[in-house]
C-alpha cells in the first residue's frame, strides 16, 4: 500500500527535491482525527469576501508577511492559481464576453518556459496567447527568462495588430535564473499601461524572507508585479500541493475580477490541513526565515565544493552566470539550487539520477540528458552534501571525462513557435474526425493536435496548433531512450495526434 511505503521507505532517502518542508513549523497533531469540512462554522469561510474567522486571520497575516495587497490560498499549488489567472484574463476578453469577432484580438504574451498549467489554463479558457522569444543554455538544458529587449520586441510586434492585455513571465526559473523583472515591468508600464503583469514565482516563495547578503533574486511583489503565483511546497516550507496567489496594493488593479475568478475555481472542500501548513510555514519564515534560507545556500555551496574536491569534471550553472549575458538579473541567482552539467561523462543526467536513487537512496529534483538539479530543502540533514558527493564519486569514478562541453552561452530556442497555424484553444476543441494519429517519426511538418512534454520540468515541447519540427522529434526520442518521463497520449512515441 502507498501508505506503508510512505511510512517505511521515504524517511530513508536524502531528498534534494520538493517538497521542502520546515521541520520547525507548527504541525497538526492528528491529521485523521482532525479532518473537518466547511460545515464547521467556527473556523470561518475561506471563500468569503473577505475570508472570515481563522481563514480571515491567516489571510491577513500572510498578506502582511509578503507585503501584498491580498493573498489567496491554493490547495492545488501554483497550477490551480494559473487557472484562476487564466479565468481573470478570460473575464475581460471582449470576444469571449460579447461573443463577437473583433479586428484586434485580445492576447496575452507569455514566456516560452512557462509551466504547462499556464498553457493549459489559457487554452481551456479560450484565451489567445503568443510567445516571447527566449534563449536556451544547452550545457545545462535550461531556458533563460526573456530579457527586457526580448519582451520589448514582443510587445512592439503584437501590440501593433492586437490588444495585448497581459504578460506572464516565470522568475526565477526551474533552474534558479531570475528575470530582470523591474526592467521588464518598466517596459510593460510604458508600452502597455492597462495590461496586467503576472509573475509565476512558483520557485520563489522563500525570496521575500531571504537575507540580501545571500544574493537571491528579488521577490516579484517588491518589484511591482500585479499578480504573483507561488508554490508553497516547492521552497516555502509547506506540504505538497500548497500555493499562494498574491495581488498588488495598487488601487487601480482590478481586484474584484481576480477574486471572482478565484471563487469560481476554488473548491468548497479544501484540505484544512494543507491550509494550516501554508499559514504555519509562512509564520515560521517570517520569524527566522533568513537564517534557515542561508542554511540552504550553505548546503548547496558545500555540495558543490565537495563534488569539485572529489576531482569530478563538472560544470555548475552558478559558476557560469557571468557568461550568460543580459537575460538575467545581474549578480543574482537562487543559490538554494545546484545545477550541474554531466556533458563530460558518458552518463546522462537521467541515468545518474536513477542510479543515485536506486543505489544510494538520494533523490535529485530534476535531471535531463546532460544535467542534474539539486534543490536544498529545509529537512535535509547537515551531512547530505558529504554523502551525496561520495555517491557521485562512486558512480563516476570509473569513467574518463571528455575534454570539453558546450560553452555556457545562450542561443535562440523554439523560434518556430512565434505564431500558431491554428489557435491552441480551437485545436483542443476540434472534432475527432478532424484529427488523425500518424507515426511519430513521420510527423515533422504536421500541425500538432496534442501537447507533448517531459516531466519534469513540465514545459510543453510540442503544442497544439503549431508545426512539429524534426529536431523536436529527435530530442524527444533521445530523451525517451534515456528514461525520461513523457506526458502525452502515447508515451511510447509510436504515434502522435495531428490535424487531418
Amino acid at each position: 500500500m502507498l501508505a506503508d511505503e510512505l511510512n517505511t521507505k521515504v524517511p530513508a532517502f536524502l531528498r534534494w527535491c520538493t517538497p521542502s518542508i520546515l521541520p520547525s513549523q507548527v504541525r497538526v497533531n492528528d491529521v485523521y482525527g482532525t479532518d473537518i469540512s466547511i460545515s464547521c462554522e467556527f473556523l470561518g469561510n475561506l471563500l468569503g469576501n473577505p475570508p472570515t474567522g481563522s481563514f480571515g486571520t491567516l489571510a491577513v497575516e500572510i498578506s502582511k508577511a509578503y507585503g501584498s495587497g491580498g493573498s489567496l490560498i491554493s490547495v492545488n499549488g501554483s497550477s490551480g492559481s494559473n487557472w484562476v489567472v487564466a479565468r481573470y484574463f478570460a473575464r475581460a476578453d471582449s470576444e469571449i464576453r460579447n461573443e463577437v469577432v473583433t479586428g484586434r484580438k485580445p492576447i496575452v504574451l507569455i514566456a516560452r518556459n512557462c509551466h504547462h498549467s499556464v498553457f493549459n489554463s489559457l487554452k481551456a479558457q479560450g484565451v489567445r496567447f503568443r510567445f516571447i522569444e527566449s534563449s536556451y543554455l544547452e550545457r545545462y538544458e535550461a531556458f533563460l527568462p526573456p530579457s527586457p529587449s526580448q519582451v520589448l520586441k514582443a510587445i512592439v510586434e503584437y501590440s501593433g495588430r492586437d490588444d495585448v492585455t497581459g504578460l506572464i513571465i516565470t522568475s526565477p526559473t526551474y533552474e534558479g535564473l531570475p528575470a530582470r523583472t523591474s526592467e521588464i515591468l518598466r517596459i510593460a508600464r510604458s508600452y502597455l499601461p492597462d495590461a496586467t503583469v503576472v509573475v509565476d514565482e512558483a520557485w520563489g516563495s522563500h525570496l521575500t524572507f531571504a537575507d540580501d547578503a545571500d544574493r537571491l533574486p528579488a521577490a516579484a511583489l517588491s518589484e511591482g508585479a500585479d499578480i504573483v503565483l507561488q508554490s508553497s511546497h516547492k521552497t516555502g516550507g509547506a506540504l505538497q500541493q500548497t500555493g499562494l496567489l498574491h495581488y498588488t496594493k495598487d488601487p487601480e488593479f482590478d481586484r474584484e475580477r481576480l477574486l471572482t475568478a478565484y471563487r469560481e475555481y476554488c473548491t468548497t472542500s479544501p484540505s484544512y490541513h494543507l491550509v494550516a501548513s501554508i499559514e504555519a510555514a509562512v509564520m515560521d519564515l517570517r520569524t527566522d526565515g533568513a537564517l534557515k534560507i542561508n542554511r540552504l545556500v550553505r548546503l548547496t555551496t558545500d555540495l558543490r565544493k565537495r563534488l569539485k574536491g572529489e576531482g569530478l569534471c563538472l560544470e555548475f550553472l552558478s559558476e557560469d552566470l557571468g557568461q550568460i549575458g543580459s537575460e538575467i538579473e545581474s549578480g543574482r541567482y537562487d543559490f538554494t539550487k545546484l545545477v550541474a552539467s554531466t556533458y563530460r561523462y558518458n552518463t546522462t543526467g537521467l541515468q545518474l539520477s536513477k542510479a543515485l536513487e536506486g543505489q544510494h537512496r538520494i533523490i535529485a529534483e530534476k535531471s535531463g540528458l546532460r544535467s542534474i538539479l539539486f534543490l536544498a530543502t529545509f529537512q535535509l540533514p547537515d551531512d547530505a552534501p558529504e554523502k551525496t558527493a561520495q555517491a557521485w564519486k562512486a558512480l563516476l569514478n570509473s569513467q574518463q571525462p571528455t575534454a570539453s562541453s558546450p560553452a555556457a552561452v545562450s542561443h535562440p530556442a523554439f523560434a518556430a513557435l512565434s505564431e500558431p497555424r491554428y489557435e491552441p484553444y480551437m485545436v483542443s476543441r476540434i472534432a475527432n474526425e478532424d484529427t488523425r494519429e500518424v507515426p511519430f517519426k513521420n510527423a515533422a511538418g504536421r500541425i500538432a493536435a496534442e501537447s507533448i512534454e517531459l516531466y519534469p520540468p513540465g514545459i510543453p515541447i510540442v503544442i497544439e496548433g503549431y508545426p512539429i519540427e524534426g529536431g523536436t522529434l529527435d530530442y524527444l526520442l533521445r530523451s525517451k531512450a534515456q528514461g525520461a518521463s513523457l506526458v502525452c497520449r502515447d508515451p511510447t512515441l509510436q504515434k502522435v495526434l495531428v490535424l487531418a
